[in-house]
């Protein structure tokens, strides 16, 4: 709920200013943004889907051979620099949803703060800074893939969190490193009408640039919680410490996950 109300007023304290911003030029600058991709996917599977993620219904293969819902999406943003230190983002993205529609849903919406020209402080929804592209994974043309990869992309589906981050950058003799650490928590919905609560996500990257070469590195976890598989292990439990067991293994009520991640890229081009 306190993620939900983060967002609303960041929408609102965006939507105010560019209204006024339209009304008066001397008010702060507003740069619109926009990306999309179409395309088709094709599947002979006929026992399964190749579909967009995991909290899709559908995809190419059992439900039909071809599929434009796999590859397409469609996103605008705005980026209104409100003072010469604070800066507000709002990204709509239109994607397959979990009921399969393309309603447009907020993928960021947050405040940014400067502190210095090195230090900044962000609050609202924001990427999940979990892997080397993830800030534009949704941006297809943006990544040297059609699609980034899924069997490592798909480790940690959802790609925004509502909370807090910090980032710093510092350059010494040539190299330019940037540390980043979010906390915050993620609702999901999922094709059968339940929700997916990720709670106390943590997310600590680096990144350390030195002309073409930059190495990444990351840490994540989180504490998630399904509460509609809750029926399926309880009935586990009814069969003594074996049962026990096995529901404590794998029934996803508050457990938690970590992730960590690498990653190096060399573009002769920077």
């Amino acid at each position: 709920m306190m993620g939900k109300l983060v967002i609303a007023t960041v929408i609102a304290v965006l939507v105010c200013v560019t209204i006024a911003g339209v009304q008066a030029a001397e008010l702060p600058n507003f740069s619109f943004n926009g990306f999309g991709t179409f395309g088709v996917v094709h599947s002979d599977e006929d026992q399964a889907d190749f579909a967009a993620g995991l909290f899709v219904p559908d995809g190419a293969g059992y439900t039909r051979a071809w599929s434009p819902e796999v590859d397409s999406v469609l996103g605008l943003q705005i980026t209104a620099d409100l003072t010469p230190r604070l800066t507000g983002i709002l990204q709509v993205v239109s994607e397959q949803r979990y009921d399969e529609n393309y309603t447009p849903t907020v993928e960021w919406a947050n405040l940014k703060f400067d502190i210095t020209p090195d230090l900044s402080v962000r609050a609202g929804r924001m990427v999940q800074q979990t892997f080397m592209v993830s800030e534009y994974r949704k941006v297809r043309y943006a990544t040297p893939w059609v699609r980034p990869p899924k069997e490592v992309y798909d480790m940690i589906p959802v790609t925004n969190a509502d909370g807090i981050d910090l980032n710093y950058r510092f350059r010494f003799k040539g190299f330019t490193n940037t540390l980043r650490g979010l906390y915050g928590t993620r609702d999901v919905d999922i094709p059968d009408g339940s929700e997916a609560n990720a709670r106390d996500v943590v997310v600590m990257s680096n990144t350390l640039e030195w002309g073409p070469a930059t190495l990444f590195a990351c840490y994540g976890r989180f504490n998630l919680t399904m509460k509609d598989f809750n029926p399926f292990f309880d009935a586990f439990r009814q069969f003594g410490v074996q049962g026990e067991a096995i529901a404590d293994q794998y029934d996803v009520d508050g457990k938690r996950f970590e992730i960590m991640s690498f990653g190096l890229r060399y573009d002769p081009s920077l």
